[in-house]
């Protein structure tokens, strides 16, 4: 059995950032430096840097970015007392802001897409194996089922009302909904949100590094090693070589307990309430952070159900992806079916 304290956490989550993404450094010509800074926030590992000209404007923009981090994990905990989640969750009937609003839809909108694999609705479920997993115990079977009859993405009712030169917005829990929670899209979403800070100082080549998501931008190509799945961490499977996009990988080697010879971890399937167990590894590429963000998990959820995926695709033709499903086979959308893979 293994069990995971909190500290041996956040030194996984900070392994995994060092090895699994990485670039070589760009040799530009022209007088920028290259400028970053790390942190931990929103229990992941974020990292940003960019090449600059100007020393204190770099800081200056760094300082800002990490605040702007800071802002979103505030506004956006569960736990967060003073949170608008943390709100909502208490009244489940209120008037939320413009931000709230665009984020909640398109959560629901990635689970309409894949048909509820990708919930924001799991909070009762998620928060029930987060203390098993700390425990490194399981979920009675009677309390996951009942546990299942609170989720359901569907009974979200978002409204929006428009009166002459004001907009208001509202979101309502029916019942028997216990809360939503942001964290599978929350990281995509910041990520975005650095993006615009970074564009509008007219920084051309940057990386975003948050957690298991890299948006990378630039005249560069940037080169990115995926983890591999069951060997020890810098032990990497592939390289993709991207330019002006997102990865996001999900993994069930990152938060887990082996039980049995059954590995448990933090990726729930909505519709069983136990983690998911059709993939190991799943990593989308697009250039949404956010539809990234959410595809990743929804993914890893549906696993090697390629019909699913195609259908996905089809609604949304914007994302490429690699997926190692439980029995240890590649599966690769058409743009990486020439990528070289070792497992």
């Amino acid at each position: 059995m293994k069990k995971i304290s909190w500290l041996k956490y956040k030194i996984h989550i900070f392994s995994i950032i060092l090895i699994l993404f990485f670039f070589n450094s760009c040799q530009f010509r022209y007088k920028e430096k290259i400028f970053s800074k790390t942190d931990i926030l929103m229990d992941t590992y974020f990292e940003v840097k960019f090449y600059y000209k100007d020393k204190n404007a770099a800081y200056y923009i760094l300082n800002k970015v990490f605040n702007e981090i800071s802002r979103i994990e505030n506004k956006f905990s569960v736990f967060n007392s003073s949170s608008i989640i943390y709100e909502i969750n208490q009244k489940k009937n209120l008037f939320i802001d413009e931000e709230t609003y665009n984020l909640i839809s398109n959560s629901i909108y990635i689970s309409s897409i894949t048909n509820g694999a990708f919930d924001i609705t799991i909070l009762p479920l998620a928060l029930q194996w987060k203390i098993n997993l700390q425990e490194s115990n399981l979920p009675s079977k009677k309390n996951i089922e009942q546990t299942k009859n609170f989720v359901d993405y569907k009974k979200i009712i978002l409204k929006k009302y428009i009166k002459s030169d004001e907009t208001k917005y509202q979101i309502i829990l029916s019942s028997p909904l216990k809360g939503i929670d942001l964290g599978g899209i929350a990281k995509g979403y910041t990520i975005k949100s650095i993006k615009n800070i970074l564009d509008k100082h007219k920084i051309k080549n940057y990386l975003i590094n948050a957690g298991g998501e890299v948006y990378c931008n630039g005249d560069k190509v940037w080169k990115i090693g995926i983890q591999h799945p069951r060997k020890p961490f810098g032990e990497i499977y592939t390289i993709l070589k991207l330019q002006n996009m997102t990865i996001s990988t999900s993994g069930d080697y990152e938060r887990y307990f082996i039980k049995d010879n059954v590995r448990y971890h933090h990726i729930i399937d909505p519709k069983t309430g136990f983690p998911a167990n059709r993939s190991i590894s799943v990593s989308i590429i697009c250039k949404d952070p956010i539809l990234a963000d959410g595809l990743s998990t929804a993914i890893f959820v549906i696993g090697n159900d390629l019909n699913q995926i195609n259908e996905i695709q089809k609604k949304t033709d914007t994302f490429d992806y690699i997926l190692i499903d439980k029995n240890l086979q590649i599966h690769k959308s058409k743009k990486f079916i020439n990528l070289d893979t070792h497992l």
